[in-house]
C-alpha cells in the first residue's frame, strides 16, 4: 500500500474566530464580574464557566477546519480529531452531490436519507460537495465539501480503476 499523498486540502471556517473570541470575551467578563462582587457562591459560578468554556473551546477547534487528504491507501475526511478512512475497495463509486446546500442545514456532520440511501455528510458552506459511494458501512454514501470537486472526482475516479489491476496484498 502507498502512503503517498496524491490529494490534500484544508478549508477553514473563519466565522469560528470570532465567535471564540465573542464568547471569550463573554466569559472574561463573567469571571471578572463574579470576582468583583465578593460573592462566596462566585468560585462555583467561575469553575461552572471555566467548563463551559473549555467544552466551547474544544467543540470550536474541532469544527474549525475540515481535511481531506487521498492516498494511494484510500480517502481521509475529517474534522479534528473526527476522522472517516475508506480505503480504495471500500468505494465503489463518486459523484459531485446534486442536492441543495440547504439540505444539510450549514457546517458540521450530519446524517439523513437522500433519494432512498442513507447518508453520513461532512458540511461546509460555500463549497460544493463529492459523494463516495461506500461498502461495509452503517451508511450507504458519504459526502464531503470541497473546493475542487472536479479534481477530487477525477484523482477517486482513476484510484477505484486502478485498483482492480492491482495485486492482492500490496
Amino acid at each position: 500500500m502507498s502512503s503517498i499523498r496524491l490529494y490534500e486540502e484544508t478549508i477553514y471556517w473563519r466565522m469560528i474566530i470570532l465567535l471564540s473570541i465573542f464568547f471569550s470575551g463573554l466569559m472574561v467578563g463573567s469571571v471578572y464580574f463574579a470576582l468583583s462582587t465578593n460573592d462566596e457562591d462566585a468560585g462555583i459560578a467561575i469553575l461552572i464557566m471555566a467548563i463551559v468554556l473549555a467544552v466551547m473551546a474544544t467543540v470550536m477547534l474541532t469544527f474549525s477546519r475540515l481535511s481531506i487528504t487521498i492516498t494511494g491507501d484510500g480517502v481521509k475526511v475529517g474534522f479534528g480529531r473526527i476522522i472517516k478512512r475508506f480505503p480504495w475497495d471500500a468505494i465503489s463509486g463518486c459523484y459531485q452531490d446534486d442536492a441543495s446546500a440547504v439540505r444539510y442545514g450549514g457546517y458540521g456532520i450530519k446524517g439523513g436519507k437522500h433519494k432512498g440511501k442513507t447518508r453520513m455528510v461532512f458540511n461546509v458552506t460555500n463549497a460544493p460537495r463529492v459523494v463516495l459511494v461506500v461498502k461495509g458501512a452503517k451508511f450507504d454514501e458519504f459526502v464531503f465539501s470541497t473546493k475542487r470537486p472536479d479534481e477530487v472526482i477525477r484523482i477517486v475516479t482513476s484510484q477505484m480503476k486502478g485498483s482492480d489491476d492491482r495485486p492482492k496484498g500490496l
